[in-house]
């Protein structure tokens, strides 16, 4: 039975269940994940990091417009302070990806590594490309003079 923890051994070399976000989970598996999914669990949050920097620094004015860091579109380009609205729009996009990111991490060690992780970078994207759109969708509206 799974569900009592023990150990079991099989014959075939499999060393038991180890109980892992309220589901158990071979050992092997999990031991192999930790082994060669850390690194890639790393990687990819620290990708996340770097996407969720390029718009909190700009956001919090402490890099001004420029062609290496940040969300760099002709909107947001046209002024300093068109760069930090942009920013500022996206910012709740940009974190919820992030956190959603970093969800997908931890759960990729209780299902498919690779799937999870995928999908974990695809939370970041998607979260950075919805806050560029949005902040710049705002920045067109304004320049329309359809915001106060």
């Amino acid at each position: 039975m799974i569900g009592n923890g023990k150990a079991i051994d099989n014959g075939l070399g499999f060393q038991g269940y180890r109980r892992t976000l309220a589901l158990w989970v071979p050992l092997e598996t999990t031991i192999d994940k930790v082994r060669y999914g850390s690194p890639m669990a790393i990687v990819t949050i620290a990708l996340s990091l770097i996407a969720l920097a390029s718009v909190q620094l700009p956001a919090a004015g402490l890099v001004g417009p420029n062609r290496l860091l940040g969300i760099r579109v002709r909107r947001s380009l046209a002024s300093p302070e068109a760069w930090r609205r942009v920013h500022r729009r996206a910012l709740p996009y940009s974190w919820a990806g992030t956190i959603a990111c970093w969800v997908l991490v931890t759960l990729s060690y209780t299902s498919t590594l690779a799937a999870a992780l995928t999908l974990a970078l695809a939370a970041a994207a998607l979260g950075l490309l919805l806050g560029a759109w949005a902040g710049v969708s705002r920045e067109r509206r304004l320049e329309a003079g359809r915001l106060g």
